[in-house]
């Protein structure tokens, strides 16, 4: 089953399901696609500004330019997202991931050095949500 969120403007469409593709949504055609290493992709999460988009999957999260789909970072990550658990902060310096299906925590991604932080327990939560000030609440 496949994930889908539209960018902030509305401007573009992301999707998973083995590949992550982004459509502009004025012509109805994708502007780039990848395929991705795992055939479970946590919902696409867009950053503020619509330069990036992330997804979380088995054991890793990824961050792609929006406008090329270059592989701007690559995290390794533990355990496994459930569909709709991953956000940026507004200022697009940190993802936030929740791993219900598989230790239950919530993580925070730092894009700039690739260190991963243990937020704590996020189940039974429907997923992170950013705040305008760059926070996120677990929600």
């Amino acid at each position: 089953q496949g994930m889908a969120r539209f960018s902030r403007d509305g401007r573009r469409l992301a999707t998973s399901h083995r590949t992550l593709t982004v459509f502009d949504v004025a012509t109805g055609r994708p502007a780039w696609k990848t395929p991705l290493k795992s055939e479970f992709a946590a919902e696409p999460a867009w950053s503020a500004d619509g330069t990036r988009v992330v997804v979380a999957g088995e054991k890793s999260v990824v961050v792609f330019d929006a406008d090329t789909g270059y592989r701007f970072r690559t995290v390794a990550v533990t355990g496994q997202p459930s569909e709709r658990h991953t956000a940026f902060t507004a200022d697009g310096r940190w993802v936030v991931v929740a791993w219900p299906i598989d230790d239950e925590n919530a993580y925070a991604v730092d894009l700039t050095t690739g260190a991963v932080k243990k937020l704590g327990v996020a189940r039974g939560l429907p997923g992170p949500l950013p705040l305008p000030d760059g926070r996120v609440v677990l929600a």
